[in-house]
């Protein structure tokens, strides 16, 4: 494996430099295309023509060759306008004709391979539309036209990384998705032959120059079989070793970094459920032929150029980073990392077969360094339950929350699975919850569709699930559970979003909402986020509703809003608010600020603290600073703030400031920490390691503060140690070992393995921090120097730490933890799991023996379980005295060996019953009337 980094580092670090500095090129990368290509075949069904997905399915080689297709002429001299417009619907359209009157139904194999290549051609078309957002006003959606020119990805990514330098951008992100799909994805479904109908693309590519462009096309068989070569060469390159640079490419934008797949303009996933949706019309083309078809010519005026999704400008190309990443795969040839051949067959279609040298067909990344799995992993792995999904990207985990939604007194866990689908019904969304058990469970896999108590599901492309929040919204004294879907209406370019409330019973959650929370505005996005907290000092959790891409005042550009539904007795009935009917509301006052990123509520004596975080503020001139505003809800101003009490702002580029904020008493002085968390902040240990800040806040003045003028009040932090991992990314605070004082779990989801493969990259890791009297005095200066337990994950792409709750699933008084890891493969590809790690609270079932004789040292035998030796404090107490235990803990966390002396009979007086006290660092039991003392005359008393 070091001989292929030493390989790829040499031959790239040029090549690097000159996309570095190269112009902008309208094309997202090879294998990206090649992914949003999967990801639309796994959505995709139709019931009136099932046999193309099938076509699609059985003839991979064509598809995947499909895919990159339209980009091939940017790779040569000479043709840029036939690649051009092989992205648009009027080549499509007349190719899917030229089908029709060339070809007869039923298609024979041949010209199944070539529909199957059109369809892939098709993918890459919409997927630029969608990654580029081309002046992309899209009309669609029953209310018109709406102008998204500023959310689509490229284009915010600009606003957020460059400094409004869309051409910049551009150029980043058509270079820097190929190596985030290397990295972050499994592409072992790639392919190595490729097919393409080379003269059957010759013919059509002379008729539709003929017919459109007022002039021959120079196209030959040979020039085109040519560039398709140096394509296919080109995507084996990126998807063996693009994952090299992504640590250093990921630095520039960290925007990208984290929406590359989620963002829902133009994220992987967004160009994934759009090509689906498309390709419904293509295939009614096949069939039916191309509505008004009648000439030519009828297809340029006739086709929206953009497939219906939004494309009014010309798709310009300066084909530099094409050239780039042909020139990689060239220089991987010649250098004989990849081999090729071609094959062409009787009718004028040629397979490209290529394969790896044998040395780098033997390298395994997946399995260097497995023994990294964990470090210091704690006793509870061993009483643990992993939930795994066993639908494909499901995300299982995107979201986690924690309640008593049946009252039995056993805390639930309810976990979001955004991506949940159905054939044809893309990113619906689900919701997974399974009831507390008392059960002493041993480490065992749970398939989650098959163990869940209560699952709902949402609408196409709703991702229902996306965030979670549990709350009494309607002041019965039972749970209930709220649900986003921020992407609602997302099938017709709407994206108003929506949350669901489920109201819990005696028999559990509803079977339907009984309360829904939506909007007619457009691109609102309800529901991303949500935070819960008393705000109105009522004794009920009032609901907190995070829109951070909201449009807060019409004139800004996601400036972001939080709407604010107090909970109480007249939530009880079914009923539809519209988000404005919210009993407060606020919202961001700079464009790209995501206000409502991030949510807490900090009680205060009178009412309490509501925390936004807005981790992509600019501040000034410094982008990505990040920023954070504090609302205090009193009984002096009504509990409706009109202006914010504190704000805070980072000082750094790319700092993040506030992208998580939680609080607690993590040094037991009866005053609470504030931790906010910088997770791609700069620290000692290198660039955008994340840092973790504790401040106190509580006497601060109302006022605007620079991180540094808090300097007196920060008395705390936890410093990252692995560049661009994101330390800090998700937190949970709770006394989990019942020692009076607030513990601190605290994720890491971007923890490489080892750099010695893509397969170790992004496995995430969590710590818990144990709170105690010194915990948030100084800097630690890594992750794991004050960490009690450091999971690390041992499988890479797999996002361990994407959330965290804590709760008492068990009900023996003891919170347990609950870990995502929603990329998680090991069921099903990118299904997600969840674990959840019971903590290892000692137990007690009886003391032998059970009658004591003063002054005299005797030995007790305890047995019980989990009785293990760290922090292990033994003693037998009356309401007078204690004799403390000495214990060996050889034998058995089942059984302790413990001896001690009773105070004499004077020094007990009447006190004859002594109960027996064991704790341990993850909790304490009694044992009441655990031992009697003997009199005198040797008689129980």
């Amino acid at each position: 494996m070091r001989k292929l980094l030493g390989l790829l580092m040499g031959l790239s670090a040029a090549m690097l430099l000159t996309a570095a500095t190269a112009g902008s090129a309208l094309a997202a990368g090879m294998i990206t295309h090649n992914t949003v290509g999967q990801r639309a075949l796994m959505y995709f069904a139709s019931a009136e023509y099932p046999e193309y997905a099938e076509m699609m399915r059985e003839h991979q080689d064509a598809f995947q060759a499909g895919t990159t297709f339209p980009d091939w002429g940017y790779a040569m001299d000479g043709f840029h306008d036939e690649a051009e417009e092989a992205h648009w619907e009027p080549f499509t359209a007349f190719a899917i004709n030229w089908v029709r009157e060339n070809k007869t139904q039923p298609w024979d194999e041949h010209t199944q391979r070539l529909l199957v290549f059109l369809l892939g051609s098709t993918a890459h078309g919409v997927a630029d539309v969608s990654w580029h957002s081309l002046n992309s006003t899209r009309a669609y959606g029953p209310t018109g036209p709406y102008s998204f020119e500023d959310e689509g990805l490229i284009t915010v990514m600009s606003r957020q990384d460059f400094n409004y330098d869309w051409g910049a951008a551009h150029s980043h992100a058509d270079l820097v998705d190929e190596f985030m799909v290397s990295k972050e994805l499994d592409v072992d479904w790639l392919r190595s032959d490729w097919w393409a109908p080379i003269d059957d693309l010759v013919e059509i590519y002379h008729a539709y120059f003929t017919a459109f462009m007022g002039r021959e096309s120079l196209i030959t068989a040979d020039n085109l079989e040519t560039g398709l070569s140096i394509f296919v060469l080109g995507s084996q390159s990126s998807a063996l070793g693009g994952w090299v640079f992504w640590e250093q490419k990921a630095m520039i934008s960290p925007w990208l970094a984290e929406q590359f797949q989620d963002w829902h303009l133009g994220g992987v996933d967004d160009m994934s459920v759009w090509t689906n949706y498309i390709w419904h019309d293509i295939i009614d083309w096949a069939e039916n032929g191309v509505p008004g078809y009648e000439t030519a010519a009828d297809t340029k005026s006739a086709g929206i150029r953009d497939h219906g999704i939004g494309m009014s400008e010309e798709h310009e190309c300066s084909h530099n980073y094409v050239k780039y990443l042909a020139a990689r795969g060239m220089m991987f040839y010649d250098e004989g990392l990849l081999h090729m051949e071609r094959e062409r067959d009787a009718n004028g279609g040629v397979t490209f077969h290529t394969w790896v040298d044998g040395w780098l067909a033997d390298q395994n990344p997946a399995a260097a360094d497995k023994a990294a799995k964990a470090t210091n992993r704690p006793d509870a792995v061993d009483r643990s339950v992993t939930f795994r999904s066993e639908t494909r990207i499901n995300y299982l985990g995107q979201a986690l929350a924690a309640g008593d939604y049946n009252n039995d007194g056993l805390d639930d866990l309810a976990m979001g699975a955004h991506g949940y689908w159905e054939a044809g019904v893309p990113q619906m969304g689900r919701v997974y919850v399974t009831y507390g058990r008392t059960s002493d469970t041993r480490h065992t896999k749970e398939t989650v569709e098959k163990k869940a108590n209560w699952t709902a599901h949402g609408g196409d492309y709703d991702r229902f699930g996306y965030a979670l929040a549990t709350l009494d919204f309607n002041a019965d004294g039972i749970d209930d559970l709220a649900v986003g879907s921020p992407t609602k209406g997302g099938n017709e370019l709407l994206y108003n979003g929506e949350v669901n409330i489920f109201f819990g019973s005696g028999d559990g959650l509803s079977d339907e909402p009984d309360v829904t929370i939506s909007t007619p505005r457009r691109n609102l996005g309800l529901g991303y986020t949500f935070g819960r907290g008393d705000l109105n000092d009522d004794g009920y959790d009032d609901l907190i509703i995070g829109a951070p891409y909201n449009r807060h005042v019409t004139s800004d550009r996601q400036s972001g809003s939080v709407f604010v539904f107090f909970s109480n007795a007249a939530n009880d009935a079914a009923v539809s608010l519209d988000a404005y009917d919210a009993d407060w509301i606020a919202g961001g006052i700079s464009d790209w600020q995501y206000f409502g990123w991030s949510l807490k509520v900090v009680p205060m004596d009178d009412g309490a603290r509501l925390i936004v975080g807005s981790p992509y503020d600019k501040v000034g001139i410094v982008q990505g600073a990040g920023s954070l505003n504090v609302y205090e809800f009193t009984s002096a101003n009504g509990y409706d703030p009109l202006n914010y009490y504190l704000a805070i702002v980072g000082e750094q580029e790319f700092e993040k400031l506030g992208t998580n904020i939680d609080a607690g008493d993590f040094n037991g002085d009866g005053a609470t920490d504030y931790l906010i968390a910088s997770t791609t902040r700069d620290s000692i240990n290198g660039l955008q390691t994340g840092v973790v800040d504790f401040f106190d806040l509580g006497d601060v003045p109302s006022s605007y503060y620079t991180r540094s003028d808090l300097a007196d009040q920060l008395h705390g932090a936890i410093l990252g140690d692995e560049e661009v991992a994101r330390f800090g990314w998700k937190t949970a605070a709770g006394d989990v070992n019942n020692d009076g004082i607030d513990d601190l779990w605290i994720t890491k989801p971007w923890h490489d393995i080892n750099n010695l493969g893509r397969k170790n990259a992004q496995a995430g890791a969590a710590y818990l921090y144990l709170g105690n009297p010194y915990f948030t005095n100084g800097t630690m200066t890594t992750p794991g120097a004050g960490a009690h337990w450091a999971l690390l994950d041992a499988d890479g792409q797999t996002r361990f730490g994407s959330n965290v709750v804590l709760l008492d699933f068990n009900g023996d008084g003891s919170l347990d933890t609950a870990i995502a890891a929603k990329r998680d493969s090991s069921l099903e590809y990118l299904g997600g799991a969840v674990t959840l790690l019971l903590t290892p609270a000692p137990t007690v079932d009886k003391i032998s023996p059970t009658v004591g004789t003063p002054g005299v040292q005797q030995t007790f035998t305890l047995t019980g379980k989990r009785l293990i030796a760290d922090n292990l404090v033994v003693s037998l107490d009356s309401t007078k005295d204690t004799a403390p235990l000495t214990c060996d803990t050889s034998a058995s966390p089942e059984t302790l060996t413990c001896t001690g002396t009773l105070p004499g009979a004077d020094a007990i007086g009447a006190t004859t019953a002594w109960d027996l006290h064991v704790q341990t660092l993850y909790g304490k039991v009694t044992l009441e009337d655990a031992v009697e003392t003997e009199t005198e005359g040797g008689c129980g008393s």
